[in-house]
């Protein structure tokens, strides 16, 4: 019984980061679409990533983990989550687009879904661990 509890409460943090997720990801994939038809789209990239890393800290700090006012301990363990899952999208665009030749816009999407994977991986096991094990019991 205990087991199907811990899976739950799993499973809640990942529903909830999957729609946080969903949103900006959205967002950020319209804002590079639309960067990358003046820019590079490795620039375009960048800057998306960049400046919506402070929105999703913010989202993922209080909705996702529930950390509420205890975020700023937890910045700089996201950041570094956030960075390498950054550099497994960056190499993955770069794959889809250089080896694979995938549309560019196919490859943001593809490069995205491999972003919010490795980064729910780092940030419930690693950036948030701590508070996962206190509320959820995680072993």
């Amino acid at each position: 019984m205990l087991d199907k509890l811990k899976k739950i409460k799993i499973t809640n943090s990942a529903l909830k980061f999957l729609i946080i997720g969903s949103i900006n990801a959205g967002a950020g994939y319209l804002f590079m679409v639309l960067l990358s038809l003046v820019i590079s789209p490795y620039v375009a990239n960048l800057i998306a990533y960049i400046l919506f890393f402070f929105l999703s800290f913010y989202l993922h700090s209080n909705i996702s983990f529930g950390v509420g006012q205890n975020m700023k301990e937890y910045f700089f363990p996201y950041l570094i989550s956030y960075l390498l899952a950054y550099i497994a999208n960056l190499s993955s665009l770069s794959m889809f687009i250089v080896y694979f030749r995938i549309d560019l816009f196919l490859s943001y999407f593809l490069s995205m879904i491999i972003f919010v994977i490795i980064s729910f991986g780092f940030n419930y096991y690693f950036a948030y661990r701590l508070r996962c094990i206190i509320n959820q019991g995680v072993e």
